[in-house]
């Protein structure tokens, strides 16, 4: 079947049977070594077509949901601060400053260490995220550290957008073509589309080939594009 690009917001179906002739021409099948998966397989009974969406999700989403989670919790654990050790670090450098002045040998750069460690302690003596925050505005690097929550923010969102894609949105239903009771069905979120090879449609645009089926519920009555046949 040769394809044919009509827009990627093409959206009138065109009837089946004007492809019929070549549907049903004879084509020249040459053995691979190596074949990938089968999208197809048949019987004298049944031709059971697999979405697109079976591909993409092996080769497409779950790779990328996997690199952006490592990527994602690579920069989590290397951009999160440890306050304990944080709070630890201020005690010790103000402990050690205040013997400094009191030998009057007060060593170079104590004083801006001095002025970090105070603004990491609150009035209780303990690190929190507005003293972390505030420490970093006081040592110059606060810009530095909000530009590295942006760059996490960059990797997390599409890796949460990609787990929740893969766990929500199950595995399509293959598109099965009753060649005795001349009907072709599937289903999609519960619901059975079905119709009759004369009253099914087909459209074609940037994501492939969508068939028109009519769905239980009247609202729905094609496939949505990731339901499409496009290997």
């Amino acid at each position: 079947m040769k394809r044919r690009f009509w827009g990627m917001f093409t959206t009138k179906a065109q009837p089946f049977s004007k492809w019929w002739q070549e549907f049903r021409s004879e084509v020249i099948v040459i053995p691979m070594k190596d074949p990938l998966d089968p999208i197809v397989s048949v019987d004298d009974k049944m031709l059971t077509v697999r979405t697109g969406y079976h591909t993409r999700r092996n080769t497409i989403v779950l790779p990328l949901m996997l690199v952006f989670s490592f990527l994602s919790t690579y920069m989590l654990y290397d951009w999160l601060p440890d306050l304990a050790s944080h709070q630890e670090y201020a005690h010790r450098a103000l402990a050690s400053i205040e013997k400094q002045k009191a030998s009057n040998q007060l060593r170079y750069g104590a004083e801006k260490t001095e002025k970090y460690a105070r603004a990491l302690l609150n009035e209780n003596g303990e690190v929190t995220w507005a003293t972390y925050l505030r420490a970093k505005e006081v040592e110059g690097r606060l810009d530095r550290f909000l530009e590295g929550f942006l760059l996490l923010c960059f990797f997390l969102v599409p890796a949460i957008s990609l787990w929740l894609l893969f766990l929500l949105k199950p595995r399509d239903a293959e598109i099965y073509f009753d060649r005795e009771r001349k009907i072709v069905y599937s289903w999609r979120h519960g619901q059975v589309g079905a119709a009759y090879f004369n009253k099914m449609g087909l459209i074609e645009n940037q994501s492939g080939i969508n068939l028109v089926l009519q769905f239980e519920n009247k609202k729905q009555k094609r496939l949505p594009p990731n339901g499409d046949c496009r290997h």
